[in-house]
């Protein structure tokens, strides 16, 4: 099992605990790889509120 790939201002990290709603919301709990790159991150959920998920290469 791959972990999903996590992108967000041309950087990418990976995701390793994933929730996803009935509403189709996702939630994610633990982004894992780099710190500079998991930091970069959570800077550009934080300013700009999206992130891409690429789950098992869709």
């Amino acid at each position: 099992m791959n972990l999903p790939v996590i992108y967000s201002g041309g950087i990418s990290a990976y995701c390793s605990d994933l929730i996803i709603n009935e509403e189709g919301k996702i939630y994610f709990l633990s982004v894992a790889g780099y710190q500079t790159a998991v930091k970069g991150i959570i800077a550009n959920v934080l300013e700009n509120g999206s992130v891409t998920i690429m789950i098992d290469d869709e």
